[in-house]
């Protein structure tokens, strides 16, 4: 009777029972919160590896497209380009490196047109009519999307501060053998006892192991003895790891023809301080060696065009053997 005079007051108090057993308490909440945080705990590491496997894969292609580029540019010209033109005639002569001659074979020659390679104080001052630096212009095919620096930078280089773009990827003086100065003498007798070339003399242009040189000097085809598939054109580099390389894309001195094999792959010379040797990323023999930002190893382009991932613990004989064109030695290699 109550109910039937109070009936209002009796449906919602029925109401009021049922949302009360459906609501959540906080001891449930807490444990749904922690259920949800183990999946994203789970979940997180997978996502990150597949990020960086397409990262990879985009890296991969790109130096696909440069060593594809390079042979289109040698299939039109009859010789490769030259690593980087920065000494002729044993003098100092800047005009540019192999990254910006292969552009027209890059699908980027209206970049390429723009570019007055005669110029012999140098193309990576050049700049527009309105005032744009020729050398800030990012190519995404130049740029590997695991490396975390700046894709320009504002760097002086030789009295001009002017923004520029960052590469990735250089071409390979091979196994030539490096002077060892300082600090870095003891480790280099080591290192210079796996390299095939004799020791590196930037005053002679013929003295290179590799495919490529900083002299005003183009290899053929014909030259590379060992064969296109056992012989390395190019490598990954860190900019921020190597003074050189860090001059960017268009710079004659970023390290093309300079990066050689004799310096262990990931080797560290990431440190900016003078005194860490070795480890100085301005010391001009560790810097330049080829590195990634992926873990364990690096991305090399072979000269048929295929690219592979070398370890850093890769017998030292067999990466100097990979990066001499003509040694005799056509070695096996089981790439990863």
């Amino acid at each position: 009777m109550d109910c039937v005079r109070k009936r209002t007051t009796c449906e919602w108090s029925a109401m009021d029972s049922r949302l009360r057993r459906v609501a959540f308490t906080l001891v449930e909440l807490l444990v749904v919160i922690a259920i949800i945080g183990i999946l994203v705990a789970l979940l997180l590491p997978a996502v990150q590896q597949a990020r960086a496997a397409a990262r990879r894969v985009q890296c991969v292609n790109n130096m696909k497209n440069i060593c594809l580029a390079t042979l289109n540019y040698e299939s039109a010209r009859g010789q490769l380009p030259e690593g980087a033109v920065f000494f002729s005639g044993g003098e100092f002569h800047f005009t540019t490196g192999l990254l910006a001659r292969i552009l027209p074979y890059a699908e980027d020659a209206a970049l390429h047109d723009l570019i007055d390679f005669d110029d012999p104080d140098g193309t990576d001052n050049q700049v527009m009519e309105n005032g744009t630096f020729l050398a800030s212009f990012p190519i995404s095919m130049y740029m590997c999307p695991s490396d975390p620096s700046a894709v320009t930078e504002d760097i002086e280089w030789w009295g001009v501060t002017a923004p520029r773009a960052k590469t990735n990827y250089v071409g390979s003086v091979g196994s030539a053998r490096l002077v060892g100065r300082g600090a870095c003498r003891e480790t280099f007798t080591i290192w210079n006892r796996f390299a095939l070339g004799v020791a590196y003399d930037p005053d002679n242009e013929k003295d290179y192991s590799g495919v490529f040189t900083r002299h005003n000097v183009a290899t053929k085809l014909r030259h590379i003895k060992d064969g296109l598939s056992k012989t390395i054109f190019f490598g990954e580099v860190r900019p921020s790891c190597s003074q050189h390389v860090r001059a960017g894309w268009l710079n004659s001195n970023n390290g093309s023809g300079l990066v050689g094999t004799v310096t262990p792959i990931n080797y560290d010379t990431c440190q900016k301080e003078e005194s860490a040797g070795c480890a100085w990323w301005n010391n001009w023999e560790t810097e330049l060696g080829f590195k990634s930002n992926h873990e364990g190893g690096a991305h090399f382009a072979l000269g048929d065009g295929s690219v592979h991932f070398l370890g850093e613990g890769i017998d030292h004989w067999t990466y100097q053997y990979l990066g001499d064109k003509a040694d005799g030695r056509v070695i096996e290699t089981k790439f990863n």
